[in-house]
């Protein structure tokens, strides 16, 4: 069982990513929205491989202790409220440039639509990542399954990455982990990781069309973020910030099915 698992697996990463790396070398994008949807051809096709399993991964345990859920959105939105902390310290600037109120004010407002138009794909990665919870060392296979994923974001391969990119990527592949093994369901993972994601790309912009287009706007190429760093780059801070919602992950209580608890009461 848990090799047929591994080979389907890492078959649905290649063949997403491979069909992800094709699709740019045509000049054409991975990445598609359709009634306000939005899919990644990665997710989407690696999403597929395992569809015949989701009815028993989404509709299991739809219970939920929901006071759990927003204890921990509260967690990260103080967490998010750190940064404009290092304004009166003279480490940070409130960024108030082109945009602001049409893409960055009304983006908080729009969370909850721009959530549903990502939950889709979310529920994908989160019905791939959930069957790795049945393999030992499944946070290596869950880094290794996001890296093969990843390789698209590299392509033309000659453009070169500052390490601070890297590093906020390895933060971002031990949270995945930690959600994916910690969340009690779908509701909490797909909550959460967009939380984490919409957050850091609406705090400290980027350049980063996709994102953009994914996160806040579909009419817009880039974001300049709320925070300017004046001390350090903002690289820096946005990988502390990441480092920060990981410590978070990683306290996270790994709680058993409530309606296995509820069973055995």
């Amino acid at each position: 069982m848990n090799s047929k698992i591994i080979i389907k697996l890492f078959a649905s990463a290649i063949v997403a990513s491979g069909a992800a790396v094709g699709l740019q070398l045509l000049g054409l994008s991975p990445f598609v929205i359709i009634l306000g949807f939005r899919f990644h051809v990665c997710l989407v096709i690696s999403g597929l491989f395992f569809i015949m399993n989701a009815p028993e991964i989404l509709f299991h345990s739809v219970r939920y202790a929901w006071g759990r859920l927003f204890g921990l959105l509260c967690l990260l939105l103080i967490v998010s409220g750190i940064p404009f902390v290092l304004i009166p310290a003279g480490i940070a600037s409130f960024h108030k440039g082109e945009n602001f109120f049409e893409l960055g004010v009304s983006s908080i407002f729009d969370f909850p639509i721009y959530f549903i138009w990502n939950l889709p794909q979310f529920l994908m990665l989160y019905c791939v990542l959930k069957q790795t919870v049945k393999l030992k060392a499944s946070l290596f296979y869950i880094v290794l399954f996001i890296v093969i994923l990843a390789v698209p974001l590299f392509i033309p391969f000659s453009t070169p990455l500052p390490v601070w990119s890297f590093a906020q990527a390895g933060l971002l592949l031990v949270i995945i982990s930690l959600l994916v093994n910690k969340s009690l369901n779908w509701i909490e993972f797909t909550i959460n990781l967009f939380f984490i994601l919409w957050s850091t790309v609406l705090l400290f912009g980027t350049e980063n069309e996709m994102l953009v287009k994914i996160f806040l706007g579909k009419n817009y190429n880039s974001w300049e973020g709320f925070i300017v760093s004046k001390a350090y780059s903002i690289e820096v801070l946005r990988t502390t910030y990441l480092a920060v919602v990981l410590v978070i992950s990683a306290l996270l209580r790994k709680r058993r099915n409530i309606d296995t608890t509820a069973k055995n009461a």
